[in-house]
């Protein structure tokens, strides 16, 4: 029993996730460029999967987070065909969930930064 509660401790005390990421986000903008309300790409965070729709395909891969240091691995995206606004938008998004390296949330906004500490990605919370 002792060793049981021991176990639960560290896993409540040292997640391998941030329960603040938890949660589906509405990309505003990539690159500090507005995205059109047209294309719609989203997030959502789990316990250490992300998932979600890029302007054309479904993507989901894994991630996970210590003292904001951010990494996302293996994303993968279904392989429908579009073309034009859309599949640019995807192709830059999905390459900058590759550069993440670290996180801010302010007011129900969340900040992806690369490794040189430039914000790439600015989402926010999605209301229910």
């Amino acid at each position: 029993m002792l060793l049981l509660l021991t176990l639960l401790s560290l896993l409540i005390m040292n997640p391998a996730y941030a329960s603040e990421l938890v949660g589906r986000w509405v990309l505003e903008s990539i690159e500090n460029l507005s995205i059109t309300r047209s294309l719609r790409v989203d997030a959502q965070f789990d316990r250490e999967t992300i998932s979600g729709f890029s302007s054309c395909n479904n993507y989901f891969g894994s991630y996970y987070t210590k003292n904001k240091v951010l990494t996302i691995e293996s994303i993968q995206n279904t392989r429908k065909f579009c073309g034009g606004e859309a599949y640019k938008l995807e192709t830059q998004y999905l390459n900058a969930l590759k550069q993440a390296k670290n996180y801010e949330i302010v007011d129900d906004k969340l900040y992806i930064f690369n490794s040189e500490n430039v914000k790439i990605l600015s989402f926010e919370i999605m209301q229910s």
